[in-house]
């Protein structure tokens, strides 16, 4: 999510970065803003970002095969554990034995995806029905993940662009986990798997927020991509045959300006970070997913400013900031608590971040 000004180049992103397993937030629930287990916590805190991020990710098409095997899992590859070859995922049970997998909706074919399509060639498959992970994070040029058990950030790789080079402002991702960023200028699907981009459509709209609202509240055949301007007015983005088409379905009213994010996820709500001018207090809200209309103001985030990145992750809503802390947010009054002992790589500087519809949690 960039900043509402290019000056302020935004950066961060709401790092969905907690808690699945080993860091399971220690109260989970939508109530949520206690310390994930293994971290501390610091009330209001300010301070630099921590120490270089370690660990691997687990970036296998498929977490395992079936293919002459007795174990069915769903989501069987063609020939070896890790490859789908481009070709056609299909989960439909019973497991084949050396056949492409095939699932339907739509396949994966090496091209972009069109917004609620499946995942694209060589990136993990998602079985309908189930969560999706990860949660991911960028600055203005490079995509991480959060490595759970690593309890760092990865890096995945430097956004490449086919056309339009440019500085990614937020990313959003759908239901089916495919990555949608957006430049100054353009529109991109990227591969989360190595941060490379193919582009889309021009953009008439520079735009520091972007999310997919779930099928049924702004589309009622499929999932919305919403982009935010800076002074917080919601467009929802359609696009296809490389043009975009915006139409302002609402925003946040009065005088409140987009922080940088919101994000919006099947079974506990959407919420944006909001502000009234650039280095103001940044404030907790409830919005109305077809609108962006406030629906509650839950209240000031304390000294915690600059918070791009908005994001919920097993029940605890996290927030990032430019200066590249991450944050719990208390849902009940909006107060931050800066968490530590995570691995963030040094130096960064979060533009933005985002997590899938159908989160994990």
């Amino acid at each position: 999510m960039n900043t509402t000004h290019r000056a302020h180049w935004k950066l961060i992103t709401l790092t969905a970065l907690t808690a699945l397993a080993s860091v399971a937030c220690s109260s989970p629930g939508t109530g949520g803003g206690g310390c994930p287990a293994g971290f501390t916590c610091t009330p209001n805190a300010d301070g630099s970002g921590d120490s270089e991020g370690v660990g691997d990710a687990n970036s296998a098409a498929d977490a395992s095969s079936d293919d002459g095997a007795t174990v069915a899992d769903g989501f069987a590859d063609a020939g070896s554990v890790n490859s789908d070859v481009g070709q056609a995922d299909t989960w439909t049970p019973p497991q084949d034995a050396g056949a492409p997998d095939t699932w339907t909706p739509p396949q994966d074919a090496g091209a972009p995806d069109t917004g609620n399509g499946a995942p694209d060639a060589g990136e993990p498959d998602v079985v309908p029905g189930q969560p999706v992970g990860n949660l991911y994070a960028h600055t203005k040029d490079t995509l991480y993940f959060l490595d759970v058990p690593a309890a760092a950030f990865k890096k995945v790789g430097v956004f490449t662009f086919n056309k339009n080079k440019g500085l990614v402002t937020d990313i959003a991702l759908n239901q089916w986990g495919n990555l949608f960023a957006v430049t100054y200028g353009d529109l991109f699907q990227c591969n989360r798997m190595n941060a490379k981009c193919v582009w889309l459509a021009k953009l008439p709209q520079e735009f520091n927020g972007l999310t997919f609202i779930p099928e049924g509240v702004i589309d009622p055949n499929q999932e919305a991509l919403v982009g935010i301007a800076g002074k917080g007015t919601w467009y929802h983005v359609q696009f296809g045959g490389g043009k975009v088409t915006l139409k302002a379905i609402g925003g946040y009213g009065g005088s409140w300006w987009s922080s940088g994010d919101a994000f919006s996820v099947v079974g506990v709500g959407t919420y944006a970070t909001l502000k009234k001018c650039n280095g103001c207090d940044n404030y907790l809200a409830e919005v109305d997913p077809a609108s962006g209309k406030i629906k509650k103001l839950i209240g000031k985030t304390g000294k915690a400013k600059g918070l791009f990145g908005l994001a919920w992750w097993a029940g605890v809503f996290y927030a990032v900031s430019s200066d590249g802390n991450v944050y719990v947010l208390d849902v009940k009054s909006g107060n931050a608590t800066k968490v530590q002992g995570i691995s963030i790589p040094k130096g960064v500087k979060w533009w933005g971040a985002g997590v899938s519809t159908r989160a994990d949690g």
